[in-house]
């Protein structure tokens, strides 16, 4: 029987404060953006000196590493629920789309969390980019659902998720940055298009796609072929390393 060390009252009160320090900086980020964040406001919204802060996490750094860290599970549950349907291609679209609104909903948490620009003075380089591998692993598991179910082409599941994910990614970016608004409005929604060819790329039957985007699945049958999976191992995670 492994003993368990019960928390003492000094450690509880620790990992409560930065909780505190965690939450108040998130909050900064997402109502006034990155310039808020300072370890004096974030010390003004606990009640607490700029020197607690740094006693908790020693540097803002690592406090945007929280965030960060915090922020992709989030966006893992998040993924996770939207793809949870019977459909597979269904649950690709909605995971995708999950995506898309995580990041419209919480611009500054976003861009935070994929590096797109410093947050304190701080931005993620190196093995650090490895945080939120496991939000990641969400879009394997759905593309594999989508393979195994026949209805997309054979290939490598971690191949598909991840030319997937970079074309959303993109798109998402664009939209972020304005350039969707500003520019003359397509025919068909950009974000839709990207999905679109990305699936009928990678071997899915169009009626189904189109199907899939419009929100009515069940009127066209998925087709009726052989799981198509290509074993490959999957990205390693930051603890893997």
């Amino acid at each position: 029987m492994t003993d368990v060390t019960p928390a003492t009252p000094r450690s509880t009160k620790r990992e409560a404060q930065r909780s505190a320090i965690v939450a108040a900086a998130l909050g900064l980020l997402e109502s006034d953006g990155p310039q808020a964040l300072t370890t004096k406001r974030i010390g003004d919204e606990i009640g607490a000196s700029t020197m607690a802060v740094y006693t908790a996490f020693g540097s803002l750094g690592h406090v945007v590493e929280a965030i960060v860290t915090d922020g992709f599970q989030q966006l893992q549950r998040t993924l996770a629920q939207a793809r949870e349907v019977e459909d597979p291609l269904a649950g690709l679209w909605g995971l995708l789309t999950a995506y898309r609104q995580f990041a419209l909903s919480r611009p500054h948490l976003f861009r935070a969390m994929y590096a797109t620009a410093p947050v304190g003075g701080y931005i993620r380089t190196g093995e650090a980019l490895l945080i939120g591998t496991e939000a990641f692993a969400e879009v394997v598991t759905a593309v594999e659902r989508a393979l195994d179910a026949g209805e997309l082409a054979a290939a490598p599941a971690y191949d598909l998720a991840l030319a997937g994910w970079s074309a959303t990614h993109g798109a998402v970016l664009v939209e972020l940055a304005g350039y969707t608004a500003a520019m003359p409005p397509p025919a068909t929604a950009t974000f839709d298009l990207v999905f679109i060819a990305l699936m009928i790329g990678s071997g899915a039957d169009p009626a189904r796609v189109a199907a899939v985007v419009s929100g009515e699945p069940s009127a066209v049958p998925a087709a009726r072929r052989a799981p198509r999976r290509v074993d490959q191992p999957r990205a390693r995670s930051r603890s893997q390393l």
